[in-house]
């Protein structure tokens, strides 16, 4: 669990970095930024939902 936390930690620093470079750049508002960050942080959540829901069901079929 800890490298996950590391790796979720990790990808958003990189994306508030290159954010930060696009923001300075004009490529991008900081509201843009936001938003995405937001966003990914929901399709984070997702996909960490399903992965705990198919470790549930795999252990729910060995114990049948």
């Amino acid at each position: 669990m800890s490298f996950i936390g590391a790796s979720v930690n990790v990808g958003l620093l990189a994306v508030l970095f290159k954010g930060g470079h696009l923001i300075g750049d004009g490529l991008m508002s900081p509201g843009e930024l936001t938003q995405f960050a937001i966003q990914s942080a929901f399709v984070g959540l997702g996909f960490s939902g399903l992965s705990t829901f198919w470790g549930d069901f795999t252990k729910a079929l060995e114990v049948t």
